[in-house]
């Protein structure tokens, strides 16, 4: 009995502190449609539109889906449009530096959004002179950054991600405008998001008891 008690505590040990795996880099996939993130994401989708909040409300840090926030370093960051809801930071751009932060509080391996109103047109010094970027942080301590280039019109751009490592947080830098006098406003819309479920420590150590058990049973 004593000794079966021993191995049973070795095994919860094992279950609950067994080291790390060596880490490796993530590994990001960048979705261009929507179609072909909801196909690699796999598991329920969260998505946020905004609608449900009233123009002018104040998200800063706010969860607007569950462990998804969203910060900037412009003056604040608001529901704004009249026909479509979006995320939007106002004021701030001057210093040419604007940028929004999205913040992922749970392990996530799935992120999409739209970048709206990001017009880049030749000719137009109130629009884009390059692209914007967008930085990609991992639980790893890795990360990993690529451009986004504005269109004529303002279209949403979407932008998916998916990971073979937890996302801990997203960053969009707007471009500058030609006129060199700030940034080009853009706002961001139609949030996604697939969190990956982390099994409890209760069910590993219920896990790891049964465990023990059935080679308790095969020794006797």
């Amino acid at each position: 009995m004593r000794r079966s008690l021993g191995i049973f505590a070795l095994c919860s040990l094992y279950i609950v502190a067994a080291p790390a795996a060596p880490v490796q880099a993530a590994t990001l996939t960048i979705h261009a449609t929507e179609l072909a993130f909801l196909a690699a994401a796999g598991g329920p989708v969260a998505s946020q539109d905004f609608e449900g909040y009233a123009i002018g409300t104040d998200l800063s840090g706010v969860a607007f889906l569950t462990g998804v926030s969203a910060t900037t370093n412009m003056d604040d960051l608001q529901v704004f449009g009249a026909a479509d809801h979006r995320l939007f930071g106002t004021g701030g751009r001057s210093s040419g530096d604007a940028r929004y932060d999205i913040a992922l509080s749970l392990p996530t391996r799935a992120l999409a959004f739209d970048i709206d109103a990001f017009e880049s047109v030749p000719g137009e010094s109130s629009t884009a002179a390059s692209p914007g970027i967008v930085t990609v942080w991992f639980a790893d301590l890795t990360s990993r950054s690529f451009n986004v280039s504005g269109n004529l019109t303002g279209a949403a751009i979407f932008i998916g991600l998916t990971s073979d490592t937890d996302i801990t947080s997203v960053r969009w830098a707007e471009a500058l405008e030609a006129n060199n006098l700030g940034n080009e406003e853009t706002a961001l819309d139609n949030f996604r998001v697939v969190q990956r479920q982390v099994p409890e420590p209760t069910s590993l150590l219920l896990a790891g008891a049964g465990l023990v058990g059935l080679l308790a049973r095969k020794r006797r």
